[in-house]
């Protein structure tokens, strides 16, 4: 007998517009259920109150799988915690369970203010830093269109939820499958955050892909291959 459909859930990086996911939503077979799910790019929510916002979003008609990027990675694992039974595994792409960088919050209050971050980075700067030079250059125009949405006042609180946030002890605790993918060329989280997530639940699938932080959307049908064999084995 086949499986029930699983409807698997998209939680978005730090802008929040769950736009960027368009690749690997193009790459996901049809069977599987993608819901993309967006946070509001005027309204300044805590971690705490963007899981609430998430789970009010989700529908308990099917099995669910969260795949969380970056940002996100600790809203999947406090989810984790909320929604039932119909919750049957985590798929962490890119992300964290503490402040990935201790060293910037030190600094953070002198640098992130909003007319900082407001600031248009240069083109070879987000290659560089995030989507890597195989990005083409219509994908790379969309991230650039997604950060002039978001205001800027919600775009530095939540770069200080993520210095805030530890959601390490949800990640010991919880038993749910997880997949874990990061990036070998990643230069936002560090290699140290992929090994924390790996000792805190060494019985993890973690799989290392050769590409930027933009791993999704520059290595999606490659993504896509280790996502359908987990979806499979739960």
């Amino acid at each position: 007998m086949d499986k029930e459909p699983i409807r698997l859930i998209l939680l978005p990086g730090v802008y929040g517009t769950g736009l960027m996911f368009t690749p690997l939503v193009d790459a996901m077979p049809e069977k599987y259920d993608c819901q993309v799910i967006s946070y509001p790019v005027d309204e300044v929510l805590s971690y705490s109150e963007l899981t609430t916002y998430v789970a009010n979003q989700i529908p308990q008609d099917k099995p669910l799988v969260i795949l969380a990027e970056s940002f996100s990675g600790p809203i999947a694992l406090m989810l984790s915690e909320v929604l039932g039974d119909n919750l049957k595994a985590l798929i962490l792409v890119c992300t964290y369970v503490t402040n990935p960088h201790p060293w910037l919050a030190k600094l953070s209050r002198f640098v992130l203010k909003d007319r900082i971050v407001a600031r248009k980075p240069s083109r070879f700067m987000v290659r560089l830093m995030i989507a890597g030079f195989e990005m083409d250059d219509e994908l790379l125009d969309l991230a650039f269109s997604i950060q002039r949405r978001v205001s800027p006042k919600v775009f530095r609180y939540r770069l200080f939820e993520g210095m805030a946030v530890d959601v390490s002890d949800i990640l010991q605790r919880t038993s749910l499958p997880i997949l874990h993918l990061y990036a070998k060329q990643d230069r936002i989280i560090p290699r140290s955050a992929q090994r924390k997530i790996k000792k805190i639940r060494s019985d993890l699938k973690s799989v290392a892909i050769a590409g930027p932080h933009y791993l999704l959307q520059t290595k999606a049908r490659e993504c896509v291959i280790y996502i359908k064999s987990f979806l499979k084995s739960i």
